[in-house]
């Protein structure tokens, strides 16, 4: 996936692998999707994608007398797009084909269907006992310029007091 090396902004972070972070990632990822000027509906997209990544990592990349390692994650404004990297050194897994039909008898299997609805492109790469990496990227629409975005201070007709209000295209 294009874009990791066209990065305006970038964000890096290693998180413990425990379910606790799983809620600071999806806050986190929501300020910065909001910093890269995602619309408030894609924002809450890239949340529930990153955090069910995330998820995913927490409760099925390390199995039973394995440690769980550190999960990496970066966080990439580049022209256009946000995209997200999520790493773990965990077990693998074979994702689904993006055609292939859940098997909704089975309990789980619906996170990476969830992660490809909501993101405009999604990467895996897996290796058994190597780990995972997983690329989700999201178009930014409507870029709207920072300033445009910043509280103006006006004159009202109370005294000359200022008033603010948030200038919106």
């Amino acid at each position: 996936m294009e874009g990791l090396d066209e990065c305006l902004d970038s964000v890096e972070l290693k998180i413990p692998c425990r379910p606790e972070y799983v809620r600071t990632v999806r806050w986190l990822i929501g300020e910065l999707a909001q910093a890269a000027l995602l619309s408030p509906d894609a924002v809450e997209e890239v949340k529930v994608a990153a955090s069910e990544a995330v998820a995913n990592i927490v409760r099925h990349a390390y199995g039973p007398g394995k440690s769980p390692q550190p999960i990496f994650m970066r966080c990439c404004r580049g022209p256009g797009q946000l995209i997200i990297e999520i790493i773990d050194r965990g077990i693998g897994f074979v994702a689904p084909k993006p055609d292939q039909q859940p098997d909704l008898t089975k309990e789980g299997g619906l996170g990476i269907i969830l992660i490809r609805a909501l993101m405009d492109r999604v990467e895996y790469w897996s290796r058994p006992n190597v780990g995972t990496r997983i690329k989700m990227m999201k178009k930014i629409l409507h870029e709207t310029p920072a300033e445009e975005l910043k509280p103006k201070a006006t004159v009202g007709g109370d005294g000359g007091a200022p008033h603010r209000h948030t200038v919106k295209k």
